[in-house]
């Protein structure tokens, strides 16, 4: 084996204006540190970038769920999701109605991506005392309903505190340019079938969203979200939405 050195792990969490230019210093070194050490198997390129990118890179990589390509290898694969760290920088904040709000100096708005891919785990959570379906967003940090499971739980007579109408709050759907428009946001309790309940999470309303989802942080909270290799192993028995 090479007496080269190795490379210093990729710093994910510095300034974030500069991070899609960091991402590309370090993606090149990488590059002339894999040829100088005959590292040339996709395998074994990809074991070489995450384990010299380090626990935030890993961690990007393994939180965004694993999709099958034919003719794309796993090295090619690996590079495309911890990639995903340039989008802060690639796809700056737009301006919405949010930010208009805010008076003198400007705040800086960070974008939350949502990454939900076929294959995520779906189950029924009771929110506020209401059962509604979610998807389990591997992807996402933030809890999203849309604005017509909004209306049904509202009906329903949903329990929840800290109501804000239009708060200040960016989601991009991974791929797209545009955010999507987000009404308001709530607090609410939510349990699930393994019997796990969390007295106060935050839900975030969007209009004319799709599905319903769950994000990392409060899924794994509940114990229905592993993170590490196996991202979307489900924990215990969930009944599962039907047609999803």
């Amino acid at each position: 084996m090479s007496q080269i050195p190795p490379m210093e792990t990729l710093d994910c969490e510095g300034e974030p204006a500069s991070i899609g230019l960091r991402w590309e210093k370090w993606k090149r070194g990488l590059e002339l540190y894999l040829t100088a050490t005959n590292v040339t198997t996709p395998e074994a390129k990809k074991a070489t970038l995450l384990h010299m990118g380090g626990l935030p890179l890993q961690e990007i990589y393994y939180n965004i769920p694993e999709t099958v390509t034919e003719g794309i290898d796993v090295y090619t694969v690996a590079v495309q999701k911890t990639r995903t760290i340039k989008r802060k920088i690639d796809h700056p904040p737009p301006t919405t109605n949010a930010t208009k709000k805010f008076k003198g100096k400007p705040k800086h708005e960070e974008v939350d991506y949502i990454f939900h891919l076929d294959g995520d785990e779906s189950i029924i959570c009771s929110i506020g005392e209401v059962d509604v379906e979610m998807l389990i967003d591997s992807g996402s940090k933030c809890n999203i309903i849309n604005d017509v499971t909004w209306e049904l739980l509202k009906s329903k007579g949903i329990r929840v505190n800290n109501q804000v109408k239009n708060p200040d709050k960016i989601f991009m759907a991974y791929g797209s340019q545009h955010p999507l428009i987000v009404l308001g946001c709530f607090d609410s309790s939510i349990n699930v079938g393994n019997g796990s309940k969390l007295d106060k999470q935050t839900f975030y309303v969007v209009k004319s969203g799709t599905k319903n989802l769950l994000g990392k942080d409060t899924a794994t909270k509940l114990g229905v979200l592993r993170v590490g290799l196996k991202v979307n192993a489900i924990e215990g028995t969930f009944p599962k939405i039907k047609g999803v």
